[in-house]
């Protein structure tokens, strides 16, 4: 039976902190993203004609 030195440990821990902390930033950004978007779009006037209504003469 193959036995793997005593470090790896250390190095799986390392990549999965890294992969988990990347996870982490990542939804959080994609969160953010669509909650900026769908503000955007209901103050965006080019893209709303109800808002365009109330301020058209």
């Amino acid at each position: 039976m193959m036995t793997l030195p005593h470090h790896w440990s250390y190095i799986v821990a390392a990549y999965g902190l890294v992969i988990g902390t990347s996870l982490v930033l990542g939804v959080g950004a994609a969160l953010r993203l669509r909650r900026s978007r769908t503000r955007w779009a209901s103050i965006d006037t080019r893209r709303n004609p109800a808002a365009q209504r109330g301020r058209a003469s």
